[in-house]
């Protein structure tokens, strides 16, 4: 599998971003909370999860601060989404996902990593669920 965070998996859209906060459920899994929507895969040359990274202004007031945490947050979670696009794929389902940091302090690596990977499993989790 491809271990890119490609152009086509990135969400950037104002109303797809709107409707996952307004009509999706969530999941807190400190230092994350994730805002997330499941549903029919119609195109498929799209990718199976859209998502977009968020660290608050409020929370981190220098631009590298934010950019640097949000850049380990897109790492964690390329190296990690194996197992979820499986299982998207699997099901013929499409993932829109909003991953907001709300730790006050800059993690290092290791733990966004791990905890990243606690969040898609309990994506799969309700992914279940939601089916």
């Amino acid at each position: 599998m491809n271990q890119s965070f490609s152009k086509t998996e990135r969400l950037k859209k104002r109303k797809p971003i709107e409707d996952i906060f307004n009509f999706g459920e969530s999941i807190n899994c400190f230092p994350f909370k994730a805002f997330y929507r499941f549903s029919k895969n119609v195109d498929k040359k799209r990718s199976f999860a859209q998502g977009v990274f968020v660290v608050p202004k409020r929370l981190f007031n220098k631009a590298v601060d934010r950019n640097n945490i949000r850049r380990k947050m897109k790492e964690a979670f390329r190296k990690n989404k194996q197992d979820l696009y499986k299982e998207l794929y699997d099901n013929n389902q499409k993932l829109e996902f909003a991953v907001i940091y709300i730790a006050t302090k800059n993690i290092e690596f290791e733990n966004i990593e791990s905890e990243m990977l606690v969040l898609i499993k309990a994506l799969i989790k309700n992914r279940l669920k939601a089916t």
